[in-house]
């Protein structure tokens, strides 16, 4: 939505976007699906680059990565990389664009060039498994937890760049519609 409107302050105007992420397994790539997924519902027209670390905790070769990105013109990378997320936001830092962080509240690492993170709720998931044990109804095997079970969301918490309203009506339609 920001990159589509050009709400970004220093934005580029090249309609792109990008997605770091540690491994190029299916969890992974699971991951990079949906954010492609949300991008092209809100920006049919935008244009994702990926690239993959090769490990969770290898922040030089993540910072390369989002450079390349943004210096092929892409306002937002999006870090899906443990530890080396890291180096996508000393790399959002020093191209004075934007990152988006996952699984935990890192706005504070760089709250002027962070927008926002994405949370799995693991928190709500022990809850629910606790509780399920507790009441004898624990079933062994996997478990999907998703945006139906509050397991998932994002956060602009700590966050210094101000997402105009429209993007959280956009985020809430579409947990709603993963919800179903």
């Amino acid at each position: 939505w920001m990159v589509k409107n050009g709400d970004l302050p220093n934005g580029q105007g090249q309609n792109k976007i990008g997605v770091v992420a540690a491994m190029d397994n299916e969890l992974l790539r699971t991951f990079v699906a949906g954010y492609m997924c949300g991008a092209k519902y809100v920006n049919p027209d935008i244009e994702i680059m990926v690239g993959f670390v090769g490990s969770f905790a290898d922040t030089q070769t993540a910072k390369e990565l989002a450079l390349n990105m943004y210096h092929s013109g892409c306002d937002i990378v999006w870090e899906a990389a443990g530890g080396s997320g890291l180096g996508v936001f000393e790399a959002a830092k020093e191209a004075n664009l934007y990152a988006m962080g996952s699984d935990g509240y890192k706005t504070g690492t760089d709250p002027d060039h962070i927008l926002a993170c994405s949370i799995r709720r693991l928190d709500l998931v022990l809850q629910q498994v606790i509780l399920n044990a507790g009441k004898g109804e624990f079933e062994g095997g996997d478990h999907v937890y998703d945006a139906a079970d509050g397991a998932v969301e994002i956060s602009t918490e700590g966050s210094n760049v101000k997402s105009p309203e429209e993007v959280f009506a956009v985020v809430d339609r579409v947990t709603e519609m993963m919800a179903k």
